[in-house]
This record gives C-alpha cells, sequence and structure tokens, in this order.
C-alpha cells in the first residue's frame, strides 16, 4: 500500500509537469546550435577518420576544434551551456594544434611515419589532458559533459555519480 495521499500524488505529478514545462523553455534556437556544437565538438575526430592528406586532416581538424572552442565560448555566453571551457574542447585544441604544427614543420616522408601512431597521440593527449583536469583542479571530465544534458537533481543522485566517477577513471 502507498504511504502518499491523493493530494500528494496530484502535488508530485504538479511538480513533474511544472519542471518539464521549465526544461522545455529553452528556445529552438538554442536546442538547434547546442546539437550543432555537439556535432562540431566531435568533429574533430571525423575528419581525422575521412581525410586522406595528413597535413589537410590535420589543419582542418585543428580548425574544427578551434571553432568548437570559440563556439561553445560564445554560447556560454548567452546562457546555453553551463561550463566553458570544457576539457574536451580544450584537449581537442591542443592536441590537434600540436599535431598540425608538426605536420607543416615536419618532411612529408616523416608525416607519412607518423600516421600509423595517429591514434596514440590523439587519444594519448585527450587522456593526458582529462588527467591534468583532474589531477590539478579537480575537473571531471563526465561531469562537465552531463551538466547541460542532466538536471541539477538527477546530477546529485548516487548513481549517476558513480557514473561520473568510473568514468573519468577509466
Amino acid at each position: 500500500m502507498s504511504e502518499f495521499t491523493a493530494s500528494a500524488h496530484e502535488a508530485l505529478l504538479e511538480e513533474g509537469v511544472a519542471k518539464q514545462k521549465t526544461a522545455e523553455k529553452k528556445s529552438m534556437s538554442h536546442q538547434i546550435f547546442s546539437i550543432f556544437l555537439f556535432c562540431l565538438g566531435w568533429s574533430p575526430l571525423v575528419l581525422v577518420l575521412a581525410v586522406k592528406n595528413p597535413r589537410a586532416m590535420l589543419t582542418g581538424a585543428a580548425g574544427a576544434a578551434l571553432s568548437s572552442f570559440c563556439l561553445s565560448g560564445i554560447f556560454y555566453k548567452m546562457g546555453g551551456t553551463k561550463v566553458w571551457p570544457k576539457i574536451m574542447d580544450i584537449s581537442f585544441l591542443s592536441t590537434f594544434g600540436i599535431l598540425t604544427i608538426l605536420a607543416w614543420t615536419l618532411p612529408v616522408d616523416t608525416v607519412g611515419n607518423i600516421l600509423p601512431f595517429l591514434d596514440v597521440f590523439i587519444f594519448g593527449g585527450f587522456a593526458l589532458a582529462i588527467g591534468a583536469a583532474w589531477a590539478c583542479f579537480k575537473l571531471r571530465f563526465m561531469d562537465q559533459l552531463m551538466l547541460d544534458y542532466v538536471s541539477d537533481e538527477e546530477l546529485s543522485h548516487p548513481s549517476i555519480q558513480h557514473l561520473i566517477v568510473r568514468t573519468t577513471q577509466m
């Protein structure tokens, strides 16, 4: 048997509906821009897989990372996101920036020899940035990503906190 009375059930339903309505108040342009930024944030990895020329690939990936970083800063100023800069943006910007500089300064033969190890450099840079952010500033990578998609009440739930800690420790 339920411990709640009928009025308590109605109050909980009204509270849930009110929360849903406030969550839906974001404009359509904010939602579209948020989806665009999410896709743009991961686009450097797509460019690495899609483009054959190493210099063009790394330059395009660095450009996509820079534009994602700048546009997410603008979106933060508009109130569309809760955290800026994100660890992912900084790690992609620094990793692809360094790799682009190396691709344009090293001879073509050397760049060709480095290509089989490109994934090690990319994900190593990503892991290094996540580790440095956690060690120096106690910032958790998944915490930053989930802040924009999960409410504060859901974020404080123990299962979500466990997921954030375990994902960051990987």
